[in-house]
């Protein structure tokens, strides 16, 4: 079984640009042994443009948009009777990083699951974990019920108060 990690919590909080460092050290282990990840991000974010993640901090790499989790397994499975398996172009696929995960359907935790136990593959997903009214975000909480690591992160509140930014951590 493969690892299923999360990097959950607010904006501003570092979730994309940590899932960016897990991304950079698997592209020296692909430059290395000659194994291949795919980067995902969910069609409905396009703040710095389409077809990349992009983190607050400014990196950005590029990415695979779609719009649902069997939108991204169709990327590289195929069904094969009654089974999804790796295309033949994908066979060496090693990890599957997905930013904004909080906008996938109900789904994604199947998926998600299916990608680790099924086929062997590292998932690394980041997203917020709850909206404005700390409710958990789409698929979110399932999606930390069923990962073997979760990394919850906080930002820094900047609202202002008497003129001073709060300077508090923030959750929401």
């Amino acid at each position: 079984m493969s690892p299923i990690r999360i990097e959950a919590g607010p904006m501003f909080s570092g979730k994309s640009t940590t899932l960016y460092a897990h991304i950079e050290g698997y592209l020296i282990a692909e430059r290395e042994i000659g194994r291949d990840i795919l980067v995902f991000n969910h069609a409905s974010d396009n703040r710095y443009g389409e077809n990349q993640l992009s983190s607050h901090s400014g990196l950005n790499v590029a990415a695979i948009a779609v719009r649902d989790s069997w939108e991204l397994l169709a990327y590289f499975c195929q069904v094969n009777e009654t089974t999804y398996q790796l295309k033949p172009e994908f066979a060496d696929l090693m990890a599957v990083f997905i930013d904004e995960a909080q906008f996938f359907d109900a789904d994604m935790p199947q998926v998600v699951t299916f990608i680790d136990t099924e086929l062997g593959i590292d998932v690394y997903l980041a997203g917020l974990d709850t909206d404005f009214r700390g409710k958990t975000f789409g698929p979110m909480g399932d999606l930390m019920a069923v990962a073997d690591h979760v990394q919850k992160h906080t930002a820094i509140c900047k609202k202002r108060v008497d003129g001073k930014i709060c300077g508090q951590p923030a959750t929401k």
